[in-house]
């Protein structure tokens, strides 16, 4: 049978004559799906607490195994853990379809890099962030997978107070732009700016943009293209226009998170 819909056709002769019969099936086929799912939320040292991160990245994982993904976890991970989850992660994805990467969490830019702040790092300067932070672009850089698919919600940081001014780090807020072949990369704001943590004084609601995500996701027949048009348009009536999600993609073919 191919994928979708199928026309069986039954014709049964015996001694009292012929029946003949059509039935419509629906044929799925079952992709193998990987999901790597980092929140971090209990931030110090100069780092602001995040309100909705470790929320977000809960509901995100309940979602993403209620659609047949097997979802790899960090919570207020350190840098050792953040770091052995991806490990695993990549190591894994390359005997899956599809393969998702969601990270909520600080995260800032330097020198187009795309950095995910752990829990529990001391820095105080830019220069210290590759020794001990991981980079989102490294994870897509080194995933082998059919299918590949990124989502950041991840665009909130100013540095310490402490930190030493670093040449070419003001000003440049949020993250940077990435690409990667055959992946599609979604952001929750777009390249450079800032995205809402969450409604003040409460630690337990999402972030606009993962609530958005969450909302559309099991849509049946919604191409992956289209749930994030309805992600970007939600959030920006949520936030009046002040945050707008951004997408980047070389993906190829067409994706469903749930068919029919």
């Amino acid at each position: 049978m191919i994928e979708g819909n199928n026309t069986i056709k039954i014709s049964v002769t015996t001694d009292a004559g012929s029946i003949y019969e059509e039935r419509k099936v629906i044929y799925i086929k079952e992709e193998k799906r990987l999901a790597l799912v980092i929140g971090n939320s209990n931030y110090s040292d100069g780092w602001d607490p995040l309100r909705c991160s470790i929320k977000d990245a809960k509901d995100m994982e309940a979602k993403l195994r209620a659609l047949g993904f097997v979802v790899i976890t960090a919570f207020d991970a350190d840098g050792p853990s953040m770091e052995k989850s991806a490990q695993e992660f990549l190591m894994e994805a390359q005997s899956y379809d599809v393969a998702l990467f969601y990270y909520s969490g600080h995260a800032m830019q330097h020198d187009d890099l795309n950095y995910l702040i752990p829990i529990g790092v001391k820095t105080n300067s830019v220069k210290d962030l590759k020794y001990k932070c991981l980079t989102a672009n490294s994870v897509l850089d080194n995933l082998e997978s059919k299918a590949k698919i990124c989502i950041l919600d991840a665009c909130r940081t100013h540095p310490p107070k402490n930190w030493i001014n670093t040449k070419g780090l003001t000003n440049r807020q949020g993250l940077s732009s990435m690409s990667a072949e055959g992946t599609y990369i979604a952001y929750a704001t777009a390249p450079g700016t800032e995205a809402i943590d969450g409604p003040i004084d409460s630690f337990n609601q999402n972030s606009p943009y993962t609530e958005a995500i969450l909302e559309f996701i099991d849509t049946p027949n919604l191409k992956l293209e289209d749930l994030f048009k309805k992600v970007r348009i939600e959030v920006k009536r949520k936030t009046n226009g002040t945050q707008v999600p951004w997408s980047t993609s070389s993906f190829e073919g067409d994706f469903y998170f749930k068919k029919y």
